[in-house]
This record gives structure tokens, C-alpha cells and sequence, in this order.
């Protein structure tokens, strides 16, 4: 059988496994995308021309060039009310070139959908934009989330905005660390690594966290993107850590790590 998005897809030829490959009919397929195929006898080679998919990227490109911001508050604002409500191509609208290369894949795998519906993002503020130069500035945006049964916490990024030619696009998303400290202890645990991070000067909100390492944590070594694994943090390591959704309130608080980087190498 072949199946596109589930529904049998009528076809007189069988799709076949060939040394290792999956061969199927390839005007089936394409008919399914909305393509047309032709045959070149001539030249002996199958045409696919794909106009209704070339559509909706033209179509997506204006609605894109429509949202580009005039200015780099409306920039920062655009993204915010995307993560808001969980709308993952109102984001990548107001992305750099650079930026929109490094999420595509993710948000495009996730159906354009972020966060999760529980926790939510009930509110936000966007700081005023602190001038770098002519053409960056930089805003912290500070998330206020909520759920069924009242509770809320605050996230905060720091992202920075650019001009490129006649409109402003985000181009960096940094969130800031909810604690700053010393690895004291690393156990195992049914759900990762925790660390307990202990920061003495209290200048992060957190003075103390248990925080637990899942498959989805990035740890970075200093300002590098070169990712560590759990098993390369030691005690006595100096780390930020950005928590993964609210923390459970208890001391010390007890909460999964988004990123971790490695400040003593």
C-alpha cells in the first residue's frame, strides 16, 4: 500500500524495495502534492512542476515581507506576541536570515507550534530597546506564565535585534540564566543527572537548585557552541543555568535545565 497523510493512495503499481531502496510510482506521489509530470520522450526524463506548492511559498513570502518590521521595538514585540501564542511561523517571520537557518528544522518538525498548553504564557513585557549601535539594539523580554491552578512564573530573554536594509529582524535569542553558580553535588536519577548549583552572592533569583539534566538539555562550553555531555560536568564547576519551564517550589527548588554553560574553562 501507499499511504499520503494516512489515506491509501490509489496506484496500479505496487511500491517495490529494490537493493535497499523504496521505489514508487512517481506521478502517484507527485499527483498527491498538487505536481504535474510530464514526460520528455525526447530527452527520456520525467518533468515535475510543483505550481501550487510554488504558491504558498510565494504566498508565505508576502505575508512575510507584509510583517517585516519598520522598527526594531516592533520587532522585538512581533516575536513576543509569536511566543505568546505559540505561533512558530510568527516568530520565524521576524527572524534573521542567519536565525531562520538555525530554527527551520525544529519548527518545521513541530508543525510551527511552540511551548507546550500547560504552562502558558499568560502576559509579557518588552523593555526598551538599549542602543548598541545604529543598527542593534537589545531587549529583555519577560514572559509571565500560568496554569490550571493559578500558579505563575516569570522567564526572561534577552534578544537582539538588527536592521537589515529597510526593516528590523531578531538575530539572537539568549535567555537569561535563572541561576549563576558552583556545581556542590551530581547524582543520577530515574530522569537524567541533577546537579545542585549553589550561587553564594543571591544575585540571580535562586540561591540553590537541583537541577536535572534530560536528553533535551544543551550544555555549552563557555561561550562556544560546542556541546558537552552530562558526564563532562564535574563538582566544583562554575555553570548558568536556564531552566525548562516553571520550577517546583520547594528548597531548593527543584527544575529541569533548557541550556547549561560552562563558565570556569
Amino acid at each position: 500500500k501507499l499511504l499520503f497523510n494516512g489515506q491509501e493512495l490509489a496506484s496500479d503499481v505496487p511500491p517495490q524495495i529494490i537493493d535497499g531502496r523504496v521505489l514508487v510510482p512517481v506521478r502517484v506521489v507527485s499527483e498527491a502534492f498538487k505536481a504535474e509530470v510530464n514526460w520528455d520522450e525526447e530527452n527520456n526524463t520525467v518533468a515535475i512542476y510543483a505550481s501550487e506548492i510554488e504558491a504558498l511559498k510565494m504566498q508565505v513570502q508576502r505575508l512575510e515581507a507584509a510583517l517585516a518590521p519598520a522598527d526594531p521595538t516592533a520587532a522585538a514585540t512581533t516575536w513576543a506576541e509569536g511566543v505568546k501564542t505559540r505561533n512558530g511561523a510568527l516568530q520565524y517571520a521576524v527572524m534573521s536570515p542567519e536565525l531562520k537557518a538555525e530554527n527551520y528544522e525544529r519548527l518545521a518538525a513541530n508543525m510551527w507550534s511552540t511551548g507546550t498548553s500547560s504552562p502558558w504564557v499568560d502576559s509579557y513585557t518588552v523593555s526598551e530597546g538599549e542602543k548598541i549601535d545604529p543598527e542593534t539594539y537589545l531587549y529583555e523580554v519577560s514572559f509571565t506564565y500560568t496554569d490550571s491552578t493559578g500558579a505563575s512564573s516569570i522567564e526572561t530573554e534577552t534578544i537582539t535585534v538588527k536592521k537589515y536594509e529597510a526593516n528590523w529582524f531578531v538575530s539572537a535569542i539568549k535567555e537569561k540564566p535563572d541561576i549563576v553558580g558552583q556545581i556542590t553535588k551530581i547524582t543520577d536519577s530515574d530522569t537524567g543527572i541533577v546537579i545542585m548549583v549553589e550561587d553564594n552572592t543571591a544575585a540571580e533569583p535562586y540561591d540553590k537548585a537541583a537541577v536535572t539534566i534530560t536528553a533535551d538539555t544543551k550544555i555549552y562550553r563557555g561561550q562556544d557552541k560546542e556541546l558537552l555531555a552530562g558526564s563532562d560536568l564535574k563538582e566544583g564547576d562554575m555553570v548558568e543555568v536556564v531552566f525548562r519551564g516553571p520550577a517546583l517550589m520547594s528548597y531548593p527548588v527543584q527544575v529541569g535545565a533548557d541550556s547549561i554553560r560552562l563558565l570556569n574553562e
